[in-house]
């Protein structure tokens, strides 16, 4: 089963590939195929924070080569129309059946270039529509983000809706570790119809450490990792068996809320993590 087509199914799992710690085909191919058995889609960065890595449309062709789904992920942070118009026709002609749209920001760390955006993530998505329908390929699935927050009581999710109606048709959040603003937000998501157009997906870590921990707080753009997450790590015998804890134990409460239809998961730890989160959560059977 596709990505595409897991996301109408039951409660679907993603994962992201570490790009950053890909040095070559053999680092990349090992990741992917640790995480293959257990997730409907990988995830592959276009690289919306100005850091080097690993191709993401490189990485792509690699995991459809060795019958793996890749999402492709496309920034568009410092890149023109015509730019990604060819970088979208090449990821349809390899064969690409999932994409995640986003808008792209500087580095936290490093800060060494300006975010330069030509075109926003609406036109994006628009574009990648009209571009699916002259290659004649149907049923793309395509994905924005959302950002996490507590809304106030007469909030409509005005943006989310826009891009649903140019095309989009599913949502991965921010990172959110955060289960209390996620109970308020997500009923605005669901009264207001978005999750009738377009799946929710809740991105997630498994933490290895609580440096961890505060480096994604402090660096990723909207994430939401509370104090008490961080004290937790903090305070662990064993931080490694923690951190899959804490993530399989949220992975559980996600299942059990209205309008979520899965979560993507990442780790700054080995990939074996995130199936070892999966398997304990109890959510998906084997």
């Amino acid at each position: 089963m596709k990505f595409k087509d897991s996301i109408y199914d039951t409660f679907s799992f993603s994962a992201d590939l570490n790009l950053g710690a890909v040095g070559s085909v053999e680092d990349l191919l090992g990741q992917a195929r640790i995480l293959s058995g257990s997730v409907d889609g990988i995830h592959v960065s276009d690289g919306p924070n100005d850091g080097v890595h690993f191709p993401a449309l490189a990485a792509a062709r690699l995991l459809i080569e060795n019958d793996i789904d890749p999402i492709l992920q496309i920034s568009c942070r410092d890149k023109t129309r015509s730019t990604l118009e060819i970088e979208i026709a090449g990821a349809l002609a390899l064969g690409v059946t999932s994409m995640l749209l986003v808008r792209g920001e500087s580095a936290g760390i490093s800060g060494t270039s300006d975010r330069i955006v030509k075109v926003s993530t609406t036109e994006l998505i628009q574009l990648v529509r009209s571009l699916e329908d002259r290659a004649e390929q149907a049923n793309l699935s395509v994905g924005t983000i959302a950002t996490v927050f507590k809304p106030a009581a007469d909030w409509r999710p005005q943006a989310l809706l826009k891009k649903t109606h140019a095309g989009a048709n599913f949502i991965r959040t921010q990172l959110c570790f955060d289960t209390d603003k996620l109970n308020v937000y997500m009923p605005n998501l669901v009264r207001s119809k978005v999750t009738w157009k377009a799946p929710i997906f809740v991105n997630l870590a498994v933490l290895p450490s609580a440096k961890a921990a505060k480096w994604l707080a402090e660096n990723l753009r909207g994430s939401l990792i509370p104090q008490k997450v961080i004290k937790r790590m903090e305070q662990a015998v064993d931080p490694i068996s923690e951190g899959v804890d804490v993530a399989a134990e949220l992975i559980a409460e996600f299942n059990t809320i209205p309008g979520i239809s899965g979560v993507c998961l990442m780790t700054p730890g080995p990939p074996e993590l995130i199936l070892e989160a999966i398997k304990a959560s109890g959510v998906r059977q084997e």
